[in-house]
């Protein structure tokens, strides 16, 4: 066992340290990449945290859900006064009535459950979808960036081990980026309209 992992580690070390080399090379028939950077590489996580687009993103969404929570307190609130007052009518209900009162209670509990879980899927839906609209801009930027370094390849900042920060292009996307958007709309997306 010992020895399939470490052969198994060695191969992964080996790919890791010749996949990145290979990106610097060209494929056979084609010319030498030009320029100084044919590698760019970007870190889409510290876009998305510095832009002012990202940002905005972040507030919006968080309001949301701000409001998402306040609900769940108003609903829990109610639904602990319920049975509290349910629980003082012990004495004066009938058995069956109580549990039939127990179990409306439990029953509106599990439906309000679902209705809060449906609508964070919902915000989180309209948070992907608001960031997959600012990367449509991110790509235009990101093209226009090739076109100046004259980069053969672009790469995202989690794929890598390690790259020279001279690669690294990220301060400058969120500069244009802001430029271009500074705000997207967060809207929630039932599960329908997916």
């Amino acid at each position: 066992m010992k020895t399939k992992l470490t052969m198994f580690a060695k191969r992964l070390l080996a790919v890791g340290l010749v996949l990145p080399l290979l990106a610097f090379y060209p494929a056979w028939g084609q010319k030498e990449p030009s320029g100084e950077a044919p590698v760019l590489v970007f870190d889409a996580a510290r876009l998305f945290e510095r832009s002012k687009v990202g940002r905005s993103i972040a507030r919006k969404t968080e309001k949301l859900q701000s409001d998402l929570s306040d609900e769940v307190d108003a609903t829990r609130t109610a639904l602990e006064s319920d049975a509290k007052r349910l629980e003082e009518q012990r004495s004066v209900l009938p058995q069956e009535r109580l549990r039939e009162r127990a179990e409306e209670l439990r029953l509106r509990q599990l439906t309000k459950e679902r209705e809060i879980s449906a609508q964070l899927r919902a915000i989180q839906a309209g948070q992907q979808r608001a960031q997959l609209d600012v990367l449509e801009e991110v790509y235009e930027v990101v093209g226009n960036l090739v076109e100046e370094y004259e980069a053969q390849l672009v790469l995202e900042r989690n794929v890598l081990y390690y790259y020279d920060e001279g690669l690294d292009i990220t301060d400058e996307l969120i500069r244009r980026l802001n430029k271009r958007v500074t705000t997207v709309d967060v809207t929630p997306i039932e599960a329908s309209e997916n």
